[in-house]
């Protein structure tokens, strides 16, 4: 299979040499690098230029008029990719040299949508932290809609079907998750969202990429231990306003799509604006149920949404039983910020 490398570049000189020469070292070389820079006022694109002189692959080069800002000049990059794989890169990692290949392999299935590898982090120069981001212990295959929504991958340990790209205008992709966080949904999420939809995601625990940490990182590590789960736990309204944003938006996005589908995606795409469609309403419910004013009206509330499976497991689009536990204290104590 044909397979795109996606880099999105924005002053990116310091370490930028070193991740194109992991891509020339690639065991199954790419069949492309299509490059969209940002407006780097340093010599990334001298750089970029210098290297296709002598790439053993074709290098597509390509200068956005106007900033657009991290998530955007990625999707923008994939949209150019002629391939029927692309890779996402970021400027500063290092990849393994058989990242490409051993991602490529799984998607033989045709029904597998992503690929996701595990990375170690390193520091600047390149010394290994101990850490593993993403953590990944053991292959997995994921079928459509049993994954987690709102968790994550990051994109350049993903590897997806070009196809993805057509299956709804990411100009029209819902706002972000982080409550505050400017512009719209991170690249990685979106893409995610629709691979979850559309067939399987494979997770591998190969280790097949450096995944730099510097002051500079577009991108902040997920938060890990007692902060992760304290986030998870703690009452936000907000939060719980901007997913229910996310999955009506969505729904409204699949069901936009289906008109110009068909065959096993078509299914799959109407099962999966049904499942972002009953979250939504979820959602709103639980958001009713905080808002509620008295301990009784509470009850109802909550007795609904058990009845309607709103608590099942997060893979299949459900709070969690955590969530359970946490709104049964709400309605006993009255106390939101548990």
């Amino acid at each position: 299979m044909t397979v795109s490398v996606a880099l999105a570049t924005y002053n990116g000189e310091r370490f930028l040499r070193e991740q194109l020469e992991s891509l020339a070292r690639q065991t199954k070389l790419p069949d492309e690098l299509v490059v969209c820079d940002d407006g780097s006022k340093d010599h990334t694109l001298e750089i970029v230029a210098e290297f296709a002189k002598d790439s053993p692959f074709p290098v597509n080069i390509h200068r956005n008029e106007r900033n657009l800002g991290h998530a955007d000049n990625f999707l923008q990059t994939a949209s150019l990719c002629k391939g029927e794989l692309i890779a996402f890169c970021d400027q500063d990692d290092v990849w393994q040299e058989s990242k490409l290949e051993r991602c490529c392999a799984s998607f033989d299935d045709p029904d597998v949508q992503m690929v996701v590898h595990a990375a170690q982090v390193v520091q600047e120069n390149l010394e290994a932290t101990g850490k593993f981001y993403p953590q990944i212990s053991e292959y997995r295959s994921i079928d459509p809609l049993r994954f987690d929504p709102w968790h994550v991958y990051p994109g350049f340990a993903m590897v997806f079907r070009s196809h993805l790209m057509a299956l709804a205008d990411y100009k029209l992709r819902p706002q972000p998750v982080i409550p505050g966080e400017p512009g719209f949904m991170p690249h990685d999420r979106w893409v995610y969202l629709l691979a979850g939809v559309s067939g399987k995601i494979v997770l591998l625990p190969e280790t097949l990429a450096i995944y730099r940490r510097h002051e500079s990182n577009a991108t902040l590590m997920p938060r890990q231990g007692l902060a992760k789960l304290a986030g998870a736990v703690s009452y936000s309204e907000a939060k719980l306003e901007l997913f229910y944003q996310i999955a009506n938006q969505f729904s409204h996005l699949l069901e936009q799509a289906l008109p110009r589908l068909d065959g096993v995606v078509k299914p799959r795409i109407e099962r999966g604006a049904r499942f972002y469609r009953a979250m939504a309403d979820h959602l709103a419910q639980r958001i009713a149920f905080y808002r509620a004013g008295s301990r009784l009206q509470k009850a109802a509330k909550l007795t609904r949404l058990i009845k309607q499976g709103a608590y099942r497991n997060r893979q299949r689009g459900g709070f969690g039983a955590r969530s359970l536990v946490k709104d049964c204290v709400v309605l006993i104590t009255g106390n939101r910020s548990v």
